[in-house]
């Protein structure tokens, strides 16, 4: 599956450097649209009307722009949540269709099952470390044995 990146552009850029692997560009168009929507909830003080979530391919084409702000003053926010009608009263929001609520919930199943690889690998490699450094203190401390700790001389000490 080709892998696509999701940079923050505007005021406060950041750069995808891992990417995710969507089948096309309409299911990146999606996750691109649930990360602009979980940066608006999550980070509210990022939404402004310069700050987008710029999707690219592997090449570095740029594919699409999404908005991180709501895309119009009538409180529709990326074709998602309550809309206001002609004369301003509340719709309820659209129903997303089955295939997108599964293919939401792969994405998810996915991004947990790959942070919990990275975490697992990433604890591997932290205690491989720590008992490499503990046999190479084990191994010190056997060749030359530590001296008795400097006994502290009684009265004032120099600054």
């Amino acid at each position: 599956m080709p892998r696509y990146f999701f940079h923050l552009a505007g005021r406060l850029p950041a750069n995808d450097l891992v990417g995710h692997e969507c089948a096309n560009d309409k299911e990146a168009r999606e996750h691109g649209s649930f990360i602009a929507r979980r940066v608006r909830t999550e980070k509210p003080e990022t939404v402004h009307e310069e700050n987008y979530i710029s999707v690219t391919n592997e090449t570095g084409d740029e594919l699409f722009k999404i908005s991180i702000a709501s895309t119009s003053s009538a409180g529709t926010a990326l074709g998602q949540g309550i809309t206001r009608g002609e004369r301003g009263e509340k719709q309820p929001p659209k129903r997303i269709s089955k295939e997108v609520r599964e293919a939401r919930k792969a994405l998810r199943d996915g991004d947990a099952k790959s942070a919990m690889i990275d975490h697992a690998t990433t604890a591997m490699a932290f205690n491989t470390n720590r008992e490499r450094l503990k046999a190479e203190r084990l191994a010190r401390e056997a060749v030359e044995p530590t001296p008795p700790p400097k006994k502290k001389k009684a009265g004032l000490m120099k600054k």
